[in-house]
C-alpha cells in the first residue's frame, strides 16, 4: 500500500508490520535501510517498535522468489532450528523518519555493543 494507506490503517489503531529494508536478509550483509514508510508513523504520530528475528542456521533465510507459505514449509523441515526473537523498546515517532530511521537502524545494535 502507499504511505497514506499505511497511515490512514495506524490512525485507525490497526498493527502494520513493514522491511525496512524493503525486502528480508539472512542478516550477513544488511541491506540499505528505506525509511519511507516510517512515515506513516510520523505523520500518524504512532511508536514504532522493532523486532529481530536471529535464527541459528541460515537455511532459515528467506529466499527471493518463495512465497510465505512455501518459506515456512521449508523452515519448519529444518531440524534443530532455534529462533531468538529481540523485541526493542517502542519509539515515539515524534522526529522526521530519518531520525525515526536512525534510532532503529541495525547499526545502532552494533554501536551499543549489541543486546
Amino acid at each position: 500500500g502507499t504511505v497514506a494507506e499505511v497511515t490512514a490503517a495506524l490512525r485507525k489503531g490497526d498493527l502494520v508490520q513493514v522491511f525496512p529494508e524493503g525486502t528480508t536478509t539472512c542478516g550477513a550483509h544488511p541491506a540499505r535501510w528505506r525509511p519511507a514508510f516510517l512515515q506513516a508513523a510520523v505523520d500518524a504520530q504512532a511508536p514504532v517498535q522493532r523486532f529481530t528475528l536471529l535464527f541459528s542456521t541460515a537455511a532459515a533465510a528467506f529466499v527471493e522468489g518463495e512465497n510465505l507459505l512455501q518459506s515456512l514449509r521449508r523452515v519448519l523441515r529444518v531440524r534443530g532450528l532455534s529462533v531468538t526473537v529481540l523485541v526493542d523498546e517502542p519509539q515515539r515517532a515524534d522526529a522526521g523518519r530519518r531520525q525515526l530511521a536512525l534510532r532503529l537502524s541495525p547499526k545502532r545494535l552494533v554501536a551499543l555493543g549489541g543486546r
